[in-house]
């Protein structure tokens, strides 16, 4: 148990935005083990006291996973990473990251379904072939508000399990999360810039891109789509085009690689998938929010959004170093359709 600033685990720095660092507990407790957790679930239930839990520490508002003047439980120590025998399931402690499981994980050529950036998340980069990462999660340990250690499955608390694979928050603690595993070796990808011009014949692009994965498309390619809008410089268009196998330049990938407009940055490549979250990681310490929506696959739609963000933007008239971006992840159905294979989501 630490109190104000006497901090272990990830204290303050291990909270993404600034927002999130500057609330400040009465303690911070960093537990090592379930049992700890659930001893410190009953003993501050009884007390009556206020208490937040931080896993990752990504979520932006202040009061997510920090509380003033109250307990902060930290997962910050509860990080390992460890594969079975068969090499078919890896368990994570509920306090790692992605880069944590990754860098275990590339030196055995092997891989999970999680996030596409080394610290977070995000639409996973092997969706298309086996759906999205809360797909792949086989078993969760979890403490109850009572202090219970169980696990929930397909087989036992299967109501739980279905639940913690997307029905918020507040159903207990997860402690450990045991993955689908699979062989995997390096893939190609990287960043490609253009300056911001013809947005809505590029999002015509990422339409057709959609539709076609589900409709049978290369499961080895994905694609994210940002468009983004500073103060400090021009506008710009990102792509971060994956294909996870070896090999360059693919064919479904090149109406986002080949696209007849100079390139300012190119920075694609054969890597690790540790090597490509870093790439995509954001910097901490920052103010930052941000939403999540689902649209339709209608590139018009979506450029209508888009006018409407710029217009916003704009209109703050803003300063300094402050930008907006819209990132875009195609769902297909070649995504949604693994969920009914795996319990449902």
């Amino acid at each position: 148990m630490n109190y104000k600033n006497e901090q272990n685990g990830s204290g303050t720095s291990g909270y993404w935005a600034a927002q999130a660092r500057s609330v400040t507990p009465s303690c911070r407790f960093t537990p090592t083990s379930a049992e700890d957790i659930s001893t410190a679930v009953v003993k501050l239930a009884h007390s009556s006291c206020k208490f937040a839990i931080r896993g990752g520490g990504h979520m932006w508002w202040a009061g997510a996973s920090n509380i003033q003047d109250g307990v902060t439980i930290d997962l910050g120590l509860l990080k390992q990473v460890n594969v079975s025998p068969d090499r078919r399931t890896t368990s994570v402690g509920g306090g790692a990251r992605w880069e944590d499981v990754y860098l275990k994980l590339d030196a055995m050529h092997l891989a999970v379904a999680g996030g596409r950036v080394a610290d977070v998340g995000g639409n996973n980069y092997f969706a298309p072939r086996v759906g999205f990462a809360c797909d792949g999660v086989e078993n969760f340990e979890v403490v109850l508000a009572s202090g219970k250690i169980l696990n929930a499955n397909a087989s036992n608390n299967a109501d739980l399990h279905r639940a913690l694979k997307g029905g918020n928050n507040n159903f207990g603690i997860v402690t450990r999360f045991d993955y689908k595993t699979f062989e995997q070796g390096k893939l190609w990808g990287g960043l490609i810039v253009y300056n911001y011009t013809n947005p809505r014949e590029k999002l015509q692009r990422l339409q057709d891109f959609t539709k076609l994965s589900g409709a049978g498309g290369d499961p080895f390619a994905t694609v994210t789509n940002v468009y983004q809008f500073t103060a400090a410089g021009p506008s710009i268009i990102i792509y971060l085009p994956t294909y996870t196998k070896a090999q360059a330049y693919p064919e479904a990938l090149k109406p986002f690689t080949h696209i007849p407009q100079p390139q300012i940055l190119n920075s694609m490549g054969i890597r690790s998938l540790t090597n490509l979250t870093i790439l995509s990681a954001a910097a901490y310490g920052q103010r930052a929010m941000f939403g999540v929506a689902t649209y339709s696959n209608n590139a018009t739609l979506i450029a209508n959004i888009l006018d409407i963000g710029q217009e916003a933007f704009n209109g703050f008239q803003p300063k300094g170093n402050f930008s907006y971006s819209h990132a875009l992840q195609p769902i297909s159905k070649a995504i949604t359709s693994k969920a009914a294979l795996n319990g449902g989501n």
